[in-house]
């Protein structure tokens, strides 16, 4: 069965085309942080632009045609609603003119079951402990048995801001990467182009992980996914470098970056080991962006080795990202698990929490005052 994933989160245009377990094609369209943060309607029309095109180079790459597609999956929830209703009204149109099952996938739930892809169901064994972030998400859930659903034990997503202050009380990932590296003074550094994670990590591979603390040990069986406190603490170490020396040094930056990371990593890994003795866990999962982070994925196998506790993250760095590979994926499993509940399903409804709208509707009338 030939599968065809869309997903159309934000500021990127994901799709794929699976032959149940081997990924035929993969194409991924995005913007810059700054056209997020300055423009989201943008980012919509960017979407109703390029969709098509981006269907097109995903068959050119797979060397077929709509004809041989079988099943079409996407995500139907988060993000902005008029970007994910861009991603369905596609499906739909697709599923309806061939005459084909599609089948509704959430981005986060995606997220979650992204170990799935390339290894066997039957691996897998249960309860499986997961902590995935991206952008402004967190989340740990539980997978408790083999029928691809979780729960979720907590969640923080957005950026939550204090309306007195106008201050961030609750910053995902992310955003917190994206802060230090402006803060290290590398906004505009070519390197950025490798993605903020992957610079941090890049920069911490030259310093001394042992000469900052930013997160005490864990302690009191407290969980908290906000990462609030270590951004502040990182400024505020940035800020008295700067006011002593007006410039930060190589060796500052890159022992601050090892630091940074070795902390954050030794906290998260430590939550999860204790959440996972709570919930018995016999897999700890790591999704999403933060799971391609190597310090992290070193921390998890270490630590989770000696409890007889498997620690897991994607079989490919890709697969931690916005993909669509992990939509159709997950789409296939839940349609071979329960044909009959997609079989004549041609139609999808957009699901949203409407987080993003005001943001976006905001920027608009902004430009354009005419309309207000």
């Amino acid at each position: 069965m030939v599968i065809l994933g869309i997903d159309t989160i934000l500021h990127d245009i994901c799709i794929a085309i699976v032959d149940e377990n081997k990924v035929l094609a993969q194409v991924k369209k995005s913007k810059s942080i700054p056209s997020v943060r300055n423009s989201l309607l943008d980012l919509t029309r960017d979407h109703i632009r390029e969709i098509g095109s981006a269907i097109k180079d995903a068959l050119n790459k797979a060397k077929i045609s709509l004809n041989d597609i079988s099943l079409v999956c996407v995500n139907n929830s988060g993000s902005l609603l008029s970007n994910v209703l861009i991603g369905v009204v596609a499906a739909n149109v697709i599923s309806n003119v061939r005459d084909i099952p599609i089948v509704d996938v959430e981005h986060q739930e995606a997220h979650i079951f992204s170990n799935w892809i390339g290894r066997d169901e039957k691996e897998f064994k249960y309860p499986v402990l997961v902590f995935s972030a991206s952008g402004g998400h967190s989340l740990i859930g539980l997978i408790q048995k083999d029928n691809l659903k979780f729960k979720k034990i907590i969640e923080m997503k957005g950026v939550v801001k204090d309306g007195s202050k106008m201050q961030p009380i609750f910053i995902g990932l992310g955003t917190l990467f994206s802060d230090i590296v402006c803060w290290l003074g590398l906004k505009n550094s070519p390197k950025r182009k490798m993605g903020d994670g992957n610079l941090i990590s890049y920069l911490a591979k030259r310093g001394d992980s042992n000469r900052f603390k930013f997160v005490p040990p864990f302690r009191n069986n407290k969980i908290d996914l906000n990462f609030i406190k270590i951004r502040n603490n990182f400024k505020r170490i940035i800020d008295m470098e700067a006011a002593k020396k007006n410039k930060l040094s190589p060796k500052f930056i890159f022992d601050l970056a090892a630091s940074f990371e070795n902390s954050l990593a030794k906290n998260i890994i430590d939550n999860l080991c204790f959440l996972s003795e709570k919930y018995r866990a016999k897999e700890i999962h790591l999704a999403g962006g933060v799971s391609a982070n190597q310090t992290l994925r070193k921390k998890l196998i270490k630590k989770t080795k000696p409890l007889n506790i498997l620690g897991r993250y994607p079989k490919e760095k890709f697969y931690c990202v916005d993909n669509a590979v992990m939509i159709a994926n997950l789409g296939y499993l839940k349609f071979k698990r329960n044909p009959d509940r997609y079989i004549r399903q041609r139609n999808l409804r957009v699901k949203s929490d409407l987080v993003l709208e005001n943001s976006a509707i905001s920027q608009f009338l902004e430009k354009n005052k005419e309309l207000k």
